[in-house]
């Protein structure tokens, strides 16, 4: 799965809160299995690099908006794996680049402008058609490294979990943005046996239903149109903060506060939104008591920041 990186071995680290005693919290520390690709980035650009390396592909290209924690891991893995890497970047490019562009750049990847209006058409047959013609047939990944391809790379996160305790009391928590990781997820828990872990999506972005929608088009294909996944999992769309990269007051006091008091490191855009929908789902009786509940922390948090 690594392609002979040397990563870190998977930390299921107990946590301590004042939200809710009599549950057990873990988080599952994605972010520091290979911290130049990002947590869960890691899982879904691998398969894509080694699928690109087969076809012979001299490029990667993908998506992304200024702040893209995808386009920034896929720089590195530019650099890494020795490839060129190009990146679209929504909107205006401004200068001075901001930390996650300056990064991009450093490790070598080539940025281009697409305007808003252009980059809704960024799925499109003649829009891919136009960016092969032009940057000599480059290998395309989804904005969020999110196909078949990265959700079968991240199926892999299920093996970390099987691990911890009894799995049949177990729920599992992720931030969501385009619902391949958590598809992933549920496809790898069904494989390990682990079909009775309850998986909890929590989207930041809003767009009310469409990570749900996601996440059964991606689960449908895995299965080739067989029956779904027996994984019990559902996706809350109540705590984006107004959408994606939005934050609120509420949102910044709660992350102010968890980073004066915990080593884990969180930050508003993805880990952040899912712990602050945590401690008011704890608040609001969500959770039986006794459960064991286990948070996947995705990364995003970078020292360039």
């Amino acid at each position: 799965m690594f392609s002979g990186l040397t990563v870190n071995p998977p930390v299921i680290e107990k946590i301590q809160t004042e939200w809710c005693a009599a549950i057990d919290f873990s988080v599952l520390r994605l972010d520091l299995v290979y911290p130049q690709l990002g947590g869960n980035k890691l899982f879904k650009l691998l398969p894509n690099i080694d699928v690109a390396r087969r076809l012979g592909k001299k490029s990667l290209a993908s998506f992304g908006g200024a702040y893209s924690n995808h386009l920034r891991a896929l720089a590195a893995a530019g650099k890494i794996f020795d490839i060129k890497t190009v990146g679209f970047v929504r909107g205006e490019i401004i200068t001075p680049l901001n930390p996650v562009l300056e990064f991009a750049v450093s490790q070598g990847m080539e940025l281009i402008p697409v305007s808003r209006t252009a980059y809704r058409n960024k799925h499109t047959a003649a829009f891919l058609a136009q960016i092969r013609k032009n940057f000599n047939d480059p290998y395309i990944i989804p904005e969020g490294g999110s196909n078949l391809h990265g959700v079968r790379g991240c199926m892999e996160i299920a093996k970390f979990l099987l691990e911890t305790a009894d799995d049949k009391k177990r729920v599992v928590m992720l931030a969501c943005g385009t619902g391949a990781t958590m598809s992933g997820l549920i496809a790898g828990l069904h494989s390990r046996a682990a079909s009775e872990t309850r998986v909890i999506g929590i989207a930041v972005l809003k767009a009310p239903g469409y990570i749900e929608k996601q996440v059964q088009k991606f689960t449908e294909e895995l299965t080739s149109g067989a029956a779904a996944y027996p994984v019990e999992w559902q996706v809350l769309d109540d705590f984006h903060c107004g959408g994606y990269g939005k934050t609120s007051v509420e949102l910044n006091t709660f992350i102010d506060t968890w980073q004066a008091s915990s080593h884990v490191p969180i930050e508003p855009v993805y880990t952040g939104k899912m712990f602050w929908a945590v401690k008011q789902l704890c608040e609001n009786g969500f959770f039986a008591e006794g459960s064991e509940v286990v948070l996947i922390h995705t990364g995003g948090v970078y020292a360039c920041q």
